[in-house]
């Protein structure tokens, strides 16, 4: 059995079963955790490995970690002088979104600001791990509809979609002004889109999914 698994038919079970939520919020898995296993996602996770999480962007983002560390650490200090209780975890986990953000977006959105970014980006884990009808049962695949579930998940990506378009339009007019100074995931990979340095065409839906997928593990 386990021959069979490992070996006669690894590149079926390498691959990850085809989810509604993922296939809906992840651009239809065009990105590199659910996409199928094959050509695509061999070259998208080539792009990841070698562009994105080699040892040059990790020290290439070293002053992201360095500043959102410094200011984490002045909170903490804030606090203690005024004698007023903090929430660790909470800020914690806002450190390290800050520092995700700012390496792959280029800034950083604090919910003590107020944003949209980190409850609809929370909500977006949530639905990934909920309970859908029609995965469990394809034939009842119309009761998620009926429920509201499928419009739910539409609704959430419809919001990060038009974030990233944003965004992006905001990195090229920056890149075409010369404002960019430091570059982050957005500007690598718009600069692997337009060198056309690879076999294949990498379109700006596949650009999106990987900024989606990066960011999926942050809230």
């Amino acid at each position: 059995m386990a021959r069979e698994v490992m070996k006669t038919h690894d590149t079926v079970f390498a691959s990850r079963p085809q989810m509604t939520a993922p296939g809906i919020l992840f651009y239809e898995g065009h990105d590199v955790a659910f996409a199928p296993y094959g050509d695509y996602w061999r070259k998208v996770r080539k792009i990841c490995v070698l562009e994105l999480l080699s040892l040059k962007r990790v020290q290439q983002f070293q002053y992201a970690r360095v500043e959102e560390a410094a200011e984490m650490v002045e909170k903490i200090q804030t606090a203690c002088l005024s004698e007023s209780p903090i929430d660790l975890s909470e800020l914690l986990i806002l450190t390290s979104n800050n520092i995700m953000c700012r390496s792959i977006l280029g800034q950083k959105f604090d919910d003590e600001d107020g944003s949209w970014f980190g409850e609809t980006a929370k909500e977006l884990m949530v639905q990934v791990m909920s309970f859908s009808f029609g995965d469990m049962f394809p034939a009842s695949r119309w009761i998620d509809s009926l429920r509201g579930y499928i419009a739910h998940l539409k609704a959430i990506f419809s919001r990060f979609d038009k974030f990233y378009d944003q965004l992006i339009d905001e990195h090229k007019t920056a890149d075409r002004e010369g404002k960019t100074i430091k570059k982050d995931f957005v500007d690598i990979l718009l600069q692997i889109q337009n060198d056309c340095a690879l076999d294949f065409e990498f379109t700006k839906e596949d650009l999106k999914a990987l900024l989606q997928v990066c960011l999926y593990p942050t809230p």
